[in-house]
């Protein structure tokens, strides 16, 4: 698979259109609360497991229907991407990720 370049992603947003991201942007009315409420399912996850990792950077994007969760090491940190895309912002969707990625 080749890369895409820039004209190619404004052709597939263009192509999915709004609607596809609406319930999206409906879920994520208020990044803040949003945020809050993913750092204190991932805590929840950490407590219950007893377990105290390593510092990890944790981004939350949107992209266009890229792979659902993913971590690895740049530069020496340890880096998880959540793409809410793939769980249309749902909470209760994201928390199964969530819960996933902990788990390794």
């Amino acid at each position: 698979m080749g890369s895409v370049n820039e004209e190619q992603v404004l052709e597939r947003k263009t192509r999915l259109g709004r609607r596809r991201f609406s319930p999206l942007v409906q879920a994520i009315q208020r990044p803040d609360a949003y945020e809050a409420t993913l750092k204190d399912m991932a805590q929840q996850f950490l407590t219950a497991l007893r377990h105290h990792p390593h510092h990890r950077d944790v981004y939350v994007i949107v992209g266009l229907d890229c792979t659902n969760i993913y971590s690895l090491v740049d530069h020496e940190r340890n880096i998880s991407v959540l793409c809410l895309e793939s769980v249309q912002g749902q909470l209760e969707e994201a928390r199964l990720l969530l819960a996933h990625e902990i788990h390794h």
